[in-house]
């Protein structure tokens, strides 16, 4: 199996931090667990961790255990002797890549609204804004980013000014989000929420013009 698979990965190598990592990523929560071939039991927490004490620099890692705690000031033990906050978990997946897409929407989501800020380590700022906004300019095709950087905007023709030049309205963020992935349940929920009424439409870019009714209908079935 492809669980089996990494955990050989694991035992050919010890230190292969990408197949912790990996294997991690394919158990369904924090406390599931895997016994690996040399007798050790590792949570997904611990196998994140430990892809971090092999090599410290592994953006996804720090990404995935900060994914798996419950708040922004939830922090995880390192076996390194750090203890890291959720957000201190994906400032560092950052700081090891500067183009990290995700670490920047899931930090941005841990804060308290659109003008809330959070200091990186590389001297850098960011509002809630501004870290979905970086996500969508890291990858232009992460429909979360788009989905997410809507949720902040207070009205259907409210806009936001993105750093690669365009300016795209809180619906226009939302129907991105669907052109970058189809079955995004909640980009078309939160696209119906911005109509007036049931029989309000919007024509999205795939050339399909969808009343708000239809929205929630295409979001039902997507989730």
């Amino acid at each position: 199996t492809q669980q089996q698979l990494y955990a050989e990965a694991i035992r050919c190598d010890p230190t292969e931090s990408a197949a912790y990592n990996h294997l991690g990523a394919t158990l369904s929560g924090p406390t599931a667990s895997y016994a690996l071939p040399d007798g050790r039991t590792m949570t997904q927490q611990q196998l994140y961790a430990e892809a971090i004490r092999c090599d410290p620099t592994e953006s996804a890692a720090y990404n995935h255990l900060g994914a798996t705690l419950s708040g922004p000031t939830a922090s995880y033990a390192l076996t390194d002797g750090r203890t890291m906050t959720v957000q201190q978990l994906y400032a560092e997946a950052i700081c090891c890549d500067p183009n990290f897409s995700a670490a920047y929407y899931n930090l941005g989501a841990t804060l308290s609204g659109p003008t809330a800020s959070y200091a990186l380590t590389d001297g850098r700022t960011m509002t809630q804004q501004q870290l979905y906004a970086e996500g969508i300019c890291c990858d232009p095709t992460d429909s979360t980013a788009y989905n997410n950087l809507g949720t902040t905007l207070s009205g259907p023709t409210a806009s936001y000014a993105l750093p690669d030049g365009r300016t795209m309205t809180k619906q226009q963020l939302y129907a991105q989000a669907i052109r970058c992935d189809p079955n995004y349940s909640a980009a078309y929920d939160n696209l119906g929420a911005t109509l007036s009424g049931p029989t309000a439409s919007y024509a999205l870019t795939d050339g399909r013009t969808m009343t708000q009714q239809q929205l929630y209908a295409e979001a039902i079935c997507c989730d």
